[in-house]
């Protein structure tokens, strides 16, 4: 019984979690380290002097823009539908994740999830993409402005496929697994990183920010003060993301970056392509 006994330590090693012995369910174990080295080079890339053109974003030409578009979307219909994130391989334990695994900054997550917090979320980020896609139509009935309607619509397809593909590759658990087990086939627990919501809100905001700078709204009063009240939307996006335990806050700070980054390459991309 004993040398059995000695070899089940070995394998399985206990440690603390309270006042119970650990071993914590399907976690990544490179999850962490990945997610984090991710953040550094979002956050990097996203304050480089990547120029913005003031001039109004032209449209592609020979059906350029719809086979983009329909591209980005299938790049991100791809992961959110049709693949698992790679921790739901992993062997699944019936202890909950140890916090103490956690960056110092993501342990103010922990806890139940808050289904009314999480929706009330959903609600603001379907506000500001009803807002988004509201803009986009308007602004593709004239051809002088279509350029910025296409524009719109591959920043928030771009910045949805790179979020799935993460979401995917890193399979890091949601800060409510630290909390309580979770099932193994729970495929929602582990899409932690980056937070969808966040990325979409703050992309969102980025799309109808440039519109209204181009149609000139951003110049008066009401165009700032409109410009700053969806900015603190999606701020109160992330921020509610945290608060219902349905992300970390390392989760929420990448997903702004990446959204504000993606918005910057299809500028970019687009104002090369009508100057070349």
């Amino acid at each position: 019984m004993f040398p059995r006994l000695t070899i089940m330590c070995q394998e399985y090693p206990l440690r603390r979690l309270g006042n119970r012995p650990h071993v914590p369910q399907n976690v990544n174990p490179q999850g962490q380290r990945r997610s984090w080295r991710i953040i550094c080079m979002i956050l990097g890339l996203s304050v480089l002097p990547l120029s913005v053109h003031a001039d109004p974003a032209p449209p592609l030409r020979n059906w350029g823009d719809a086979m983009t578009s329909l591209t980005l979307g299938l790049g991100w219909l791809v992961p959110a539908v049709g693949l698992k994130p790679a921790s739901l391989s992993m062997p699944h334990l019936s202890i909950p994740n140890d916090p103490k695994e956690l960056f110092a900054i993501d342990r103010i997550a922990v806890g139940p999830r808050n289904l009314t917090l999480s929706k009330v979320s959903d609600g603001m980020v379907f506000g500001l993409l009803a807002g988004a896609a509201a803009q986009a139509a308007w602004l593709a009935r004239d051809s002088g402005t279509r350029g910025r309607s296409a524009a719109t619509v591959e920043s928030l397809l771009l910045t949805g496929a790179v979020v799935e593909w993460l979401k995917v590759s890193v399979g890091r658990s949601r800060p409510y697994s630290y909390d309580h087990v979770i099932s193994p086939k729970d495929d929602f627990a582990h899409r932690s990183f980056p937070s969808g919501h966040t990325a979409m809100a703050f992309g969102a905001a980025l799309a109808l920010t440039l519109s209204w700078r181009d149609n000139g709204f951003l110049n008066g009063a009401g165009g700032k003060a409109a410009a700053a009240g969806i900015w603190a939307a999606a701020a109160s996006t992330a921020s509610l993301r945290v608060a219902s335990s349905s992300h970390f806050p390392t989760d929420v700070l990448a997903s702004s970056g990446i959204a504000v980054l993606c918005g910057v390459i299809v500028e970019g991309v687009r104002w090369k392509a009508a100057h070349r």
